[in-house]
């Protein structure tokens, strides 16, 4: 996918306790609403994440590999991202975009 439009890029890290959803990792509600694309990058360390706004666990959820990288193409989905580092701590990166050629 080519990123479109996008228009805000965070970089935090994820822990292995607690899961982060994309309000934690300080995307606003506004800004939530105008994305219908997140990019999302792991760290150093792999990540989980669930789509369906439940939060994922060290060993439940999808795998994303350390240095992995996955595109979200569902604004229901972009809001409903939750994700949790596995093995250590992971800087993530998530950028959203509202998936339109300006």
């Amino acid at each position: 996918m080519a990123q479109t439009d996008a228009f805000k890029m965070i970089n935090r890290t994820a822990g292995t306790v607690t899961a982060l959803s994309m309000q934690n990792l300080g995307f606003s509600l506004a800004e939530l609403n105008q994305a219908k694309q997140a990019l999302v990058t792991a760290g150093a360390n792999p990540i989980r994440y669930c789509l369906t706004g439940e939060a994922p666990t060290s060993s439940a959820g999808h795998y994303l590999a350390a240095n992995g990288n996955i595109t979200i193409e569902s604004r229901g989905d972009v809001f409903n991202l939750r994700l949790i580092a596995v093995g250590g701590d992971s800087i993530v990166t998530v950028t959203i975009s509202r998936g339109e050629a300006q």
